[in-house]
């Protein structure tokens, strides 16, 4: 699990602010597919999208055979350079800082994975108030209600 201070508007305000021009961010997040995982994964995009406002989404099945057929790692990019170019460049790019060694090889198996559909509205994660381990948590208390 992500440790919550890392999932925080401010901590996407500072990656951003440490990104050279071209810079890009990637994070990758662990999701069984379930509600709880996808209110995270939600939470998640909705925080960085304070700092970054454009969002490239890939998941890609995970090596693991625990039977959880929906289970993804999803990974998303953010950046300058993603707010102002079109997807087919930003995959180019990708590719290309993958096969500089930049990224794992393995990153271009995402490439196939990339989420068009929008994410579900989520929280915003802050320093006051981050309960990223509790959403699973919440959003069962309310199927439960």
């Amino acid at each position: 699990m992500i440790p919550f201070h890392l999932t925080t508007t401010k901590f996407y305000s500072l990656v951003r602010a440490h990104l050279n021009q071209n810079g890009i961010v990637a994070v990758n997040l662990a999701s069984s597919g379930k509600e709880g995982d996808l209110a995270r994964a939600s939470a998640v995009v909705q925080t960085m999208k304070q700092a970054f406002p454009a969002l490239e989404s890939f998941a890609v099945e995970g090596p693991w055979k625990t039977g959880m057929s929906p289970a993804k790692n999803l990974v998303f990019f953010g950046g300058r350079f993603i707010e102002q170019t079109s997807a087919d460049s930003v995959l180019a790019k990708i590719t290309e800082t993958a096969m500089n060694q930049r990224l794992p090889m393995e990153t271009i198996a995402l490439l196939n994975t990339r989420r068009t559909d929008p994410w579900p509205q989520g929280v915003v994660l802050t320093d006051d108030f981050a309960p990223y381990d509790l959403l699973l948590g919440r959003e069962r208390s309310q199927l439960v209600e």
